[in-house]
C-alpha cells in the first residue's frame, strides 16, 4: 500500500498526460495487489481502464457501476469489457427486475 501512495503522489504530480497515465495505473494495481478492489476500481475508471474497473466492480457485486460505464463509457472503451461481465450484469437486473 505504501507503493500505492508513492504512484498516487506521482500521478498527482505529473504534467505529463502520458506519465500521469502509467502512474494511475500502477496506483491502480498496487491498491488491487493490496485488496482494495473498490479503490482499484475507482481509479482504473479514472484512468479510462474500464476492463480492469469492470472486472473488480465484478468481483465486488457492484452492478450499477458496471452499467453505468457501459451506458456513459465511450463505445470502443466498451467493447472492452467482456462479454461475460455484460452478461452478469444483465442477468443481476434481471433478476432483480430491475430494467433500465
Amino acid at each position: 500500500m505504501s507503493a500505492a501512495s508513492a504512484f498516487e503522489s506521482c500521478a498527482k504530480n505529473a504534467n505529463d498526460v502520458s506519465a500521469k497515465n502509467k502512474y494511475l495505473k500502477l496506483y491502480a494495481g498496487c491498491l488491487e495487489e493490496g485488496d482494495d478492489f473498490k479503490r482499484a476500481a475507482e481509479v482504473y475508471r479514472q484512468g479510462n481502464w474500464v476492463s480492469d474497473s469492470s472486472r473488480l466492480y465484478r468481483k465486488l457485486g457492484m452492478f450499477d457501476e458496471i452499467y453505468d460505464i457501459i451506458i456513459k463509457s465511450d463505445a470502443s472503451l466498451v467493447s472492452t469489457i467482456t462479454e461475460s461481465i455484460r452478461d452478469v450484469t444483465r442477468l443481476h437486473f434481471i433478476s432483480k427486475k430491475a430494467y433500465r
